[in-house]
C-alpha cells in the first residue's frame, strides 16, 4: 500500500511498513487514529495510535493509546511534518496515555512532542537486539 511505502521509504528498512500493515489489519484499529500529511496529492506522511488496555497488579485495566511509528519520506523530514501529524493526532486525545517505542535515533523527535523517558521499561524479544542490554 501507499503507507507501506512511505514507512518503507522513511526507515530505508521494510520492518516498519510490515508492522504499520498489520497494526491496520487488527481489529482494536480506528481509522480516525491514522493519518497522512499529503503534498500536492502525493502521500508524504503517516503516522497511527492502535487502542490498547493495560492492566494493572490489581487487575484495573486504563485505556490508552499506543504509538506505531511516524514516517515521513525522507525529502520532507525535518520540516515539521511528523510534528503536524502528531499534533493532529493527539487533539482530542489528551487525556490517554500515550505508549511509545522509538528507535534511538528519534529521542529528541519524541522529546520535542513533549514525550518523557520512562523510569522503567522492560522488554522481551525473540533473539538478540540491539535495543536490549545485556
Amino acid at each position: 500500500s501507499v503507507i507501506t511505502n512511505v514507512n518503507d521509504l522513511a526507515f530505508d528498512r521494510p520492518e516498519e511498513g510490515r508492522l504499520v500493515e498489520n497494526l491496520r489489519q487488527l481489529p482494536e484499529f480506528d481509522p480516525r487514529l491514522s493519518l497522512v500529511a499529503e503534498v500536492k496529492g502525493k502521500i508524504i506522511g503517516h503516522a497511527l495510535f492502535c487502542p490498547i488496555y493495560i492492566r494493572s497488579e490489581d487487575g484495573e485495566e486504563f485505556p490508552c493509546l499506543s504509538l506505531g511509528p511516524i514516517a515521513v519520506i525522507p525529502e520532507y523530514q525535518k520540516q515539521g511534518i511528523g510534528k503536524g501529524i502528531m499534533d493532529e493526532l493527539t487533539k482530542g486525545n489528551e487525556h490517554l496515555l500515550f505508549g511509545l517505542t522509538s528507535s534511538f535515533e528519534a529521542v529528541e523527535f519524541y522529546k520535542s512532542l513533549g514525550f518523557k523517558k520512562h523510569k522503567t521499561a522492560l522488554a522481551k524479544y525473540p533473539g538478540d537486539s540491539t535495543y536490549l542490554e545485556n
